[in-house]
């Protein structure tokens, strides 16, 4: 069975604090969805740079981290006999 990881913004819950939302990853598995909490939290205009070639040096390790985060999390996926 064939399992889907993707890193969303979770525009369900608003933190008022910072106005932010929190970052998750969605793995989906036999049309199961699961979210897993990540430590960031960021704004919907943030959130759209993130694919953009020219960020800020913080926000290029925000990128990267989501980024092997997600790459993990499908290679895990992979691996896992179910």
């Amino acid at each position: 069975m064939a399992s889907f990881v993707t890193v969303l913004l979770d525009k369900r819950r608003l933190k008022k604090k910072t106005n932010s939302y929190p970052v998750k990853l969605r793995v989906t598995f036999e049309r199961k969805v699961h979210y897993y909490q990540t430590k960031y939290d960021l704004t919907e205009e943030l959130f759209a740079k993130m694919g953009s070639p020219r960020l800020k040096n913080e926000h290029l390790q925000i990128r990267g981290e989501l980024k092997e985060l997600e790459r993990n999390a499908e290679k895990f996926a992979r691996e896992m006999d179910p």
